[in-house]
């Protein structure tokens, strides 16, 4: 074989292995670097999954390191069955204990109003004042919605122990890896919130490492 074709063809490998090794050592990590080392960083959750990634920017860091900034959105599933009827009632009887709940504060203060009227012109009259809030059908319409809001309001305690509350610590404690990266963000929301299964949009900024494998998380 010719000489010179020889040097030739051991050129073109040397410069086809310096190629090889300039594109496994970038840089800066890329998309799908970061990706795989975001996904390390928060770890396997079954109940809440990355939904969306994206590389915003990043700045070296040190010789070898890089600091890469990150938005993503993570979701959280559906509630498994064992709480979804709880959860259900919780937010059905939700919506009629708000409207209540203002009801009777708007009528509270308007019997407020009119005691203070009365003992401003009758400030020594404290008997017929009683008489008198005993038989004013404000007060008793109050009395008869506060009662109502009480007895919802131990009903939803209730409701909310075992089917709301009892559903995020599930989601807690099986991603607490996640914890760091907003995981409460998507598990503490409303009752509404959680039956549609949640999405939260955060950032967050990892660390990373160049290796021999490419670029990394840093541990």
């Amino acid at each position: 074989m010719n000489k010179q074709l020889i040097n030739v063809s051991k050129l073109a490998a040397a410069v086809g292995i310096a190629f090889s090794l300039s594109a496994c050592h970038s840089d800066k990590p890329s998309d799908s670097e970061a990706k795989a080392a975001f996904e390390q960083a928060i770890g396997d959750c079954q109940y809440i999954k990355l939904d969306s990634f994206e590389k915003v920017n990043g700045v070296p860091e040190g010789d070898n390191g890089y600091s890469v900034s990150v938005k993503y959105v993570l979701k959280l599933q559906e509630p498994d069955s064992q709480f979804t009827d709880k959860m259900k009632e919780q937010a059905s009887l939700l919506e009629d204990f708000e409207p209540l709940k203002q009801q009777a504060a708007e009528l509270d203060n308007k019997v407020l109003q009119e005691e203070n009227e009365y003992t401003s012109t009758h400030p020594d009259d404290h008997r017929e004042l009683k008489d008198m809030m005993a038989d004013n059908p404000d007060v008793q319409q109050s009395n008869a919605l506060n009662a109502k809001v009480h007895d919802m309001g131990i009903k939803l305690y209730q409701l909310n122990n075992e089917g709301t509350a009892q559903w995020q610590n599930t989601v807690a404690g099986a991603c607490r890896s996640m914890g760091s990266v907003g995981m409460r963000d998507v598990v503490y929301q409303s009752v509404s919130q959680l039956l549609d299964g949640t999405k939260a949009e955060m950032t967050a900024t990892i660390n990373m490492v160049n290796t021999d494998n490419g670029w990394m998380l840093a541990q």
